[in-house]
């Protein structure tokens, strides 16, 4: 290629140095420009082509750039290879001859800085490669590259601290790591999820299905997470064991008062339930204390509108024993939801298409016609309802008001 022609004032070639740095204005890195679209006239195109095949073998193929509609394909490999130049080196004239704003250079160095965590990620964390993996499938946190980082170098601590050899709560665990007891919180505001895929890949285990799983997995490492402060209320449920939570579950059914289970009660001394009666796992907290005043004998357990790793563990538990369970809850699109997950413990759902219960609620009309409306939701307080579950109170005071 002449001199003339690698000049940026040449107006035949200048086309193709305005088309490459347009391509790093993005931010692009050069070595990522793998060809470029330029406005070259037919006896710019003609230079550049005699100049690529100049560089070429005698017995390698002609090479005819591709022109269509004026836009001529160039591939910039065989720009650096006629110039006998290296990615640097063109990036350098393009920038020299040409010029790149400021704003591409800052483009350019935070995409550069974003693949630089990567590679970082995989120096200290060379034994996770999934976790790697789907740390670079979220991307960069918040947009904030010092906070991924800081994310990757609190794993990559945890992980040379791990397994423990006695178990240390997990807000500890963030402290040391991270300087934050919340870092590893498991919600939506901590990264708890991360340090559950670091122990289940370090332990090699099958990805968890629910909290409870993921939790379980972590203790397996040595960290727990809010075993005493989780809790299921319980009424009537009484146990045949001789450890400490099936004590607490036979006073409390002998007094007939609430009793509250633990992750801690649940994992470190698991109880033997008595499973001659079924349980009625229940939506709402209200409708247990209901079934305490009305004396209600049956099992009951409340889920208190969710599932969270203390439910997952209790019902998992009581499956696993043989306990008879039904699940009744809220008849709306959440009661159903959570109905859906207490099914996958073996629960029947019960008293959650009653249509005894709510016919003027329906989505019918007065000739049987859909109306086209969503049926408003019954909740469990509904008298209704608390009358079906529990039996009809006669003496409530607030029947027919």
């Amino acid at each position: 290629m002449s001199t003339a022609a690698t000049r940026s004032t040449d107006p035949e070639i200048e086309p193709l140095w305005r088309a490459i740095a347009a391509r790093l204005e993005q931010g692009t890195p050069i070595a990522s420009v793998q060809k470029v679209r330029a406005a070259l006239s037919p006896n710019g195109r003609a230079r550049l082509q005699i100049a690529i095949n100049a560089r070429r073998g005698r017995r390698q193929p002609r090479i005819l750039l591709p022109n269509s509609d004026g836009t001529t394909t160039v591939e910039v490999k065989d720009v650096t290879s006629a110039l006998s130049w290296d990615c640097a080196e063109l990036e350098a004239f393009v920038e020299a001859t040409v010029g790149i704003s400021g704003q591409a250079r800052a483009r350019k160095q935070a995409l550069q800085a974003r693949a630089e965590v990567w590679v970082h990620a995989k120096r200290v964390l060379p034994a996770n490669p999934d976790l790697v993996r789907r740390l670079r499938g979220g991307g960069i946190l918040r947009d904030d590259v010092a906070a991924t980082y800081r994310l990757i170098n609190a794993l990559a601590h945890a992980r040379c601290l791990l397994p423990l050899p006695r178990p240390v709560h997990i807000a500890i665990l963030s402290m040391v790591c991270a300087g934050d007891p919340h870092y590893f919180d498991l919600n939506a505001d901590g990264h708890g999820d991360r340090l559950v895929h670091l122990a289940t890949e370090m332990l090699h285990a099958p990805a968890p299905l629910n909290p409870a799983h993921g939790r379980a997995h972590l203790l397996r490492v040595g960290v727990t997470a809010e075993r005493i402060t989780h809790s299921i209320a319980v009424f009537n449920v009484s146990a045949v064991g001789d450890g400490p939570t099936d004590r607490a579950l036979r006073l409390a059914y002998e007094d007939r008062r609430p009793q509250h289970l633990t992750l801690l009660d649940l994992t470190e001394a698991p109880p033997q339930f008595d499973t001659a009666r079924p349980w009625h796992i229940v939506e709402n907290p209200s409708v247990l204390e209901e079934a305490r005043s009305r004396g209600s004998r049956a099992a009951f357990a409340t889920t208190c509108g969710t599932f969270t790793a203390v439910d997952h563990e209790l019902l998992a538990l009581a499956q696993a024993q043989g306990v008879e369970l039904r699940y009744s809850g809220d008849l709306d699109a959440s009661g159903h939801l959570i109905a859906r997950v207490a099914a996958g413990y073996g629960a029947s759902v019960h008293l959650m298409e009653c249509v005894d219960v709510a016919p003027e609620e329906s989505n019918l009309g007065r000739d049987g016609t859909a109306t086209g409306q969503a049926a408003a939701p019954i909740y469990q307080e509904d008298p209704r309802l608390l009358d079906l579950l529990l039996g009809a109170d006669p003496c409530h005071p607030l029947r027919n008001r």
